[in-house]
């Protein structure tokens, strides 16, 4: 298991090159173990099939992100961390999770399950910011949707985070599924 992790470290040392099934293997089994760990916390509690939004996760201020080539001219943006969201649209409440995966180490920590009855939402915002990132002389994309509740509290989801790579691709500013996620969440509030 040491050898895999090397590996993905070694990958993420260069900012591009070619897709390696072994590392992407790897993120996609840590992130099936999150999701084990959502299910082992939602316990019993019945919920819809789940919406999932994996983003880097720019808390770690030594995240590293790779343009991992697939053909000619289509690139995978790949990151060390990644940042999970899970969401679960019941009939009269949103349950998320979300959690914090180190891919180089494998850990999954920082563990948030929630349940929010949709009629306690008095307000929500979609936010999306364009920052240039020097170090990496890119611009970083993020979309948030931030949920007002009554009692004063705010409920922050990421669903993008990652380098403007490709804009051509997004000629809407909302991917379908994050328009998905978005008008989902407007229909069960309102």
């Amino acid at each position: 298991m040491k050898k895999i992790r090397k590996i993905v470290n070694k990958h993420f040392k260069k900012s591009t090159g070619k897709l390696n099934k072994e590392v992407t293997n790897v993120i996609n089994n840590d992130i099936e173990d999150a999701l084990k760990r959502a299910n082992l916390l939602l316990a019993d509690n019945k919920v819809s099939e789940p919406i999932i939004i994996k983003t880097a996760d720019t808390t770690h201020e030594n995240v590293r992100f790779r343009l991992a080539k697939r053909k000619r001219h289509e690139f995978d943006v790949e990151f060390d961390h990644t940042l999970l969201t899970v969401l679960y649209f019941g009939a009269n409440d949103l349950t998320y999770y979300q959690t914090s995966i180190n891919h180089v180490t494998g850990h999954v920590f920082e563990d948030v399950l929630g349940v929010v009855k949709y009629k306690d939402i008095v307000n929500n915002e979609v936010m999306i910011t364009n920052d240039y990132d020097e170090k990496l002389d890119t611009t970083i994309s993020k979309l948030n949707v931030l949920l007002s509740l009554k009692d004063g509290d705010t409920i922050n989801l990421t669903l993008r985070n990652h380098h403007e790579y490709n804009e051509d691709k997004y000629p809407n500013l909302l991917t379908t599924d994050e328009k998905y996620v978005i008008d989902t969440l407007k229909r069960a509030i309102n």
